[in-house]
């Protein structure tokens, strides 16, 4: 019997139904994670988990987090094609490989091309080449707001890029995709493809800086379906098996793909859980179970909000508005937060209930300022 170890047991949860579920595709399975995610999140059923640096025993590598794509890359122990992996680690060879095969993407553009679309009204979008969490990522309109965006991308640098073994590369420039943006984590095996998730998202501008305020778990429509079949298929080769995380808009005629990573989704752990296990649901289902997911109840369907700061300094007041009877405080008072929030680790604090429509949710009430957080200055 095959033995498959899935790196980055920090990342996800309901490992024992997990496990049960990969043993209903006739494979051993056991579950590895760095030490040092110890120092930054609570790991659920610890038993299970081996903790190293590095692969110390025989298996086909299932990476669940950035760290293990590194792994993957550097052990060639993944069961991954070549071109997963490469397009995990650049948003440029992605968006060329959608490209080749007929998928509508945003279209990379020189500094010249920007400023010369400036003066039509048009916008674009800055993004680190190859990091990943909206880090460094700015929406720009003027020559101004592109030449501060590219020297900030260029700068990025965090102790977390350094521990997951990423580079950041050169900043790219990219057309601007209108419309509403969705997220998706899929399962692929054998040539076939389960949804994991879906995920319809509010994005609002902090400082030019697209975050993410709400997200609300939905069932997957045909037209995302086929699309997530599409790019997929695309990416990986038949004998494959690993996860999946597409970042897509809606542009109305079309799904335009504008991220992708061979993971999953990071920070929506409590979020999922409202709907059960998908990540054993899919797996089961690759097995011939049975879906076993709740995407929504009477109230409308699963939405986690992210507490936001719109200035950079220290917290001195938690007592704002929740809009959910259930909220869960990430910082607390004395914790420094930035103005930019560019990743999981930024949120104030996330507060999960049911909405019929992300378009009930005040998002003014999400995003907190000087009445919660003092002022700062940089030493």
């Amino acid at each position: 019997m095959e033995k498959i170890v899935i790196g980055g047991a920090a990342f996800i949860f309901g490992l024992g139904e997990l496990k049960e579920a990969f043993e209903g595709l006739g494979y051993q399975v056991s579950f590895i994670e760095a030490p040092f995610m110890n120092d930054y999140t609570e790991i659920e059923e610890k038993n299970l988990v081996h903790f190293a640096a590095d692969l110390e025993e025989e298996g086909i590598l299932i990476p669940m987090s950035e760290y293990w794509i590194t792994k993957a890359m550097e052990n060639k122990r993944a069961r991954i094609s070549k071109k997963a992996l490469e397009a995990s680690r650049s948003k440029v060879y992605f968006s060329k490989l959608m490209k080749e095969n007929s998928e509508k993407v945003p279209s990379l553009v020189s500094v010249e091309e920007a400023c010369e679309g400036f003066l039509e009204g048009k916008k674009y979008i800055v993004k680190p080449e190859g990091l990943y969490s909206g880090y460094g990522v700015r929406l720009v309109e003027s020559k101004t707001d592109l030449e501060n965006a590219l020297e900030k991308c260029a700068g990025v640098k965090t102790h977390s890029l350094k521990l997951f073994g990423i580079n950041n590369k050169t900043p790219v420039i990219w057309e601007n995709s209108e419309g509403r943006e969705y997220s998706a984590d899929c399962f692929i095996y054998g040539g076939k493809m389960e949804v994991v998730r879906v995920c319809k998202k509010i994005i609002t501008l902090i400082h030019g800086n697209p975050c993410t305020a709400a997200i609300q778990l939905i069932p997957c429509t045909e037209k995302i379906q086929f699309a997530l079949e599409k790019w997929n298929s695309i990416l990986f080769d038949k004998n494959d098996i690993s996860f999946s995380q597409f970042d897509f808009i809606d542009e109305g005629d079309n799904l335009v793909p504008v991220d992708f990573a061979c993971r999953v989704g990071g920070g929506m752990a409590d979020l999922l859980k409202m709907a059960g296990n998908p990540y054993a649901s899919a797996v089961k289902k690759m097995a011939g179970g049975e879906e076993n997911l709740t995407n929504e109840n009477v109230h409308g369907y699963p939405t986690q909000l992210n507490y936001l700061p719109v200035k950079s300094g220290k917290i001195k007041d938690l007592s704002f508005e929740t809009l959910t009877e259930k909220t869960l405080y990430n910082k607390k008072i004395g914790d420094f937060v930035p103005e930019s929030p560019s990743s999981v680790a930024s949120r104030i604090a996330t507060g999960f209930g049911y909405f019929a429509s992300l378009d009930e949710i005040p998002v003014e009430k999400l995003l907190l300022g000087d009445r919660f957080i003092g002022n700062w200055k940089k030493v």
